[in-house]
């Protein structure tokens, strides 16, 4: 037996496996108690047309306008998509400039709204410079372009500050 027929056949037993721990059904997966099995494109299709919220909403993936998200099977409305890319970036920290100047720096793009607050605990006063320019401490729902963006919390040599930052659509 030649080399070229020996890793036909090799592929041949590897197919054959491949097909063997795949499960094809939900039916298949749910009886499923064994390890190295995976789900066949079926299966995965199958359950992605019955995705519910834990509180038993059924919903379904969704395309409006070029923008992927998802939808509720209540009301097939426009009203009820929800794209993944209105999510929130937020957060909080503290800073502390104990042995030298200390900063925070955000970047991020894709969001239009930006709210922060940087209160100073104790020291000299903080800086906010949003995309390179100096800014108040704080602002609310702050409507920004959709693109790229930085926001940099600083603060001087022995002051300590509290932010808290939520960017947003």
């Amino acid at each position: 037996m030649g080399v070229k027929k020996k890793i036909l056949d090799a592929l041949d037993r590897f197919l054959l496996i491949l097909r063997e721990k795949t499960l094809q059904t939900l039916e298949e997966i749910e009886a499923n108690t064994s390890e190295g099995y995976w789900a066949g494109a079926d299966a995965v299709d199958a359950l992605n047309n019955k995705l519910m919220f834990p509180d038993g909403t059924a919903f379904y993936l969704d395309i409006r306008d070029g923008i992927r998200g998802y939808n509720t099977e209540a009301a097939r409305g426009a009203d009820t998509f929800f794209p993944f890319n209105n999510s929130r970036m937020s957060g909080s920290a503290r800073i502390y400039g104990k042995d030298s100047n200390r900063s925070l720096n955000l970047n991020w793009s894709g969001y239009t709204k930006l709210t922060y607050n940087c209160a100073v605990v104790t020291g000299a006063s903080a800086t906010v410079k949003f995309d390179s320019v100096v800014t108040s401490l704080s602002a609310a729902d702050k409507k920004i372009t959709d693109g790229e963006h930085n926001l940099v919390f600083s603060v001087p040599l022995g002051t300590d500050a509290v932010i808290s930052y939520n960017i947003h659509n």
